[in-house]
């Protein structure tokens, strides 16, 4: 099995597929894909996106952040939907900091940048969630932080409400190299689909329908 399921990493990742799913197999099944994955695009120099339940976040940072470490590769976690806003004291969404903070670039916490703070967290020698308070002392605006650590970060791991706002792809395009030099890894995405379905289902009640539907 185990043979069989390295040969599908591989095929995904010498093809120009993007998307390769995990259906739930038992944990040491999906640990040992996720190792597969690493390993793979490590070896193919191929960006990575791992989106799984929540539930996984901090073996799955883990596992990546040891396999990449000894190629010298960084490991970023990525925020799902909000990000905070040290101007408005408030999370926002990051289809807001793409299509209005960025786009506008009016505000004062997208000018400064410190380098320093910038390489601590890439190399994982700082926490992003640890940071916020320091980023906005020195004037730093945390989403651009988790954006431009995105785009530098050769794997980013996630959870699925990341793909469930407006602006995801934009936001993709925004952190990819290429369009044949990134695969997404969705882990269980059982739980993708309960969320698309919580997310756009709703229910019509027989006395909303008119007479001709009856």
């Amino acid at each position: 099995m185990y043979r069989e399921m390295r040969r599908d990493v591989e095929s995904i990742f010498l093809s120009k597929g993007r998307l390769l799913n995990y259906l739930p197999g038992g944990k040491a099944d999906m640990l040992r894909l996720l190792e597969y994955t690493v390993e793979e695009a490590l070896l193919q120099g191929r960006k990575l996106v791992i989106l799984s339940p929540r539930m996984f976040q901090r073996e799955i940072r883990d596992i990546a952040r040891e396999k990449a470490a000894e190629d010298g590769r960084s490991v970023v976690h990525l925020p799902s939907t909000h990000l905070p806003c040290p101007l408005i004291n408030r999370e926002i969404k990051i289809a807001d900091v793409v299509h209005h903070c960025l786009s506008a670039g009016q505000c004062a916490y997208q000018k400064d940048f410190d380098l320093e703070i910038f390489r601590d967290i890439l190399s994982g020698k700082r926490e992003f969630s640890s940071s916020r308070q320091l980023l906005s002392e020195r004037g730093m605006c945390p989403s651009r932080m988790v954006i431009d650590l995105a785009a530098e970060g050769f794997i980013i791991v996630s959870d699925y409400p990341f793909i469930f706002h407006q602006g995801w792809r934009r936001l993709i395009e925004e952190i990819s190299t290429g369009p044949e030099k990134m695969v997404i890894l969705m882990i269980e995405p059982y739980e993708l689909l309960r969320g698309i379905d919580e997310e756009f289902t709703f229910t019509i009640h027989r006395e909303d329908l008119s007479e001709e539907y009856l």
